[in-house]
């Protein structure tokens, strides 16, 4: 293989179960986890399974956040209708 096809290489190149079980640690710290998956999905010198996985995961995130807001808000419009003084309610 000539220099060029081989540049590129290691930021394509599949990740081991090794480096899978660290990002599964990683990315489980709540504050750490979230931060690396926003590096590592707007990075370019991070490997591509990584970088996809990372987009993939916050994507989810960002669907499960506006998820959790529209429910909270109908929900909430619901509780605060309920009159607690009416016994037949609770």
């Amino acid at each position: 293989m000539s220099g060029n096809q081989q540049s590129g290489y290691p930021l394509k190149r599949p990740l081991s179960i090794g480096d899978w079980v660290i990002i599964f640690i990683l990315t489980s710290i709540p504050v750490v986890g979230f931060v690396l998956i926003v590096y590592w999905s707007f990075s370019d010198d991070v490997n591509i399974n990584k970088k996809n996985f990372s987009k993939a995961i916050l994507l989810l995130m960002v669907i499960f956040f506006v998820l959790i807001i529209a429910l909270t808000f109908l929900y909430g419009q619901y509780f605060s209708n309920i009159d607690i003084n009416n016994p037949r309610l609770i």
